[in-house]
């Protein structure tokens, strides 16, 4: 039987951490030091012991994700980190993402599995006891200590595969089938086109409120680029191209939630959850 792995590290630490390696790859001291300092430094707690934080949390998951290499003296990064770390300093978060997903999808599908039951279960929406049954199904094991299964859920959320609202987990299964397929380029002006369609239908359906979620227009134009392998990364470097942008005789507009919001995007340090589209 399969059993899940526990990935004790939060994902949003797994980048901070393969830079930490980089740059203190040849001093390990100094590379586990920073790692403790580091995840101290974000600990709810203010504090986490040196062993929990680079053996447990750290080492643990990456290898895992088969992240680094080797042990002691001769650990390194793997040709994977390091493809993770060039897209995110030369194309920016998104893309990193997008190859984080790549990296997870692979992982899932070689030695997991929680991906491959979800696609499998032909639902858009499922509870973790529904999802525990269909992984039962499959001979795959989730045990309870630790929490493996909502932890690589965690993972599945971070990378876009799976949302969770009001305790129900939504899969989004064009981003597989659009990873599978590769991206397609299209010009900026064939993207508007598609984004200004989907904002036109969202906003008759709200009785003509020009305020639209971003995550609500990227879900339909997601399904509906599948063949051009178009992910949310994809839609969400398109549309920071967009911000403030005149095209085709009409400016994109995007705005901040009055409340928190989730699954917003944000630019130079700003967070915008509503795009607005206006005719000159």
């Amino acid at each position: 039987m399969t059993e899940i792995p526990n990935i004790k590290l939060n994902p949003k630490d797994i980048l901070p951490i393969l830079c930490i390696i980089e740059q203190y790859e040849n001093d390990k001291n100094a590379l586990k030091k920073n790692i403790h300092d580091y995840l101290t430094s974000v600990s709810p707690h203010g504090k986490i012991s040196y062993r929990n934080a680079v053996f447990a949390l750290s080492f643990h998951t990456l290898r895992i994700l088969k992240l680094i290499d080797k042990r002691g003296e001769k650990l390194k990064l793997s040709s994977d980190a390091e493809t993770l770390l060039r897209v995110s300093a030369e194309e920016g978060n998104e893309s990193y993402l997008k190859q984080l997903a790549k990296t997870v999808a692979k992982i899932d599908f070689e030695s997991v599995g929680v991906l491959k039951s979800i696609d499998e279960f032909n639902e858009d929406s499922f509870t973790v006891t529904e999802i525990e049954k269909k992984l039962k199904e499959m001979k795959i094991e989730s045990p309870t200590k630790g929490g493996s299964l909502s932890k690589w859920l965690r993972l599945l959320k971070y990378v876009h595969f799976i949302e969770k609202t009001n305790g129900h987990y939504k899969y989004n299964s064009y981003q597989l089938k659009a990873l599978n397929i590769g991206l397609k380029e299209m010009t900026l002006s064939d993207f508007f086109s598609h984004l200004k369609t989907a904002y036109d239908e969202l906003t008759k359906r709200r009785r003509g409120n020009p305020y639209i979620p971003i995550p609500e227009l990227e879900d339909i134009v997601c399904r509906r680029l599948i063949n051009k392998g178009f992910m949310t990364f994809d839609f969400r470097n398109y549309l920071k191209k967009l911000k403030d942008a005149k095209i085709n005789g009409f400016t994109v507009y995007l705005s901040k939630p009055g409340a928190r919001e989730a699954n917003g995007l944000r630019i130079d340090g700003v967070y915008y959850y509503y795009i607005a589209i206006f005719g000159e």
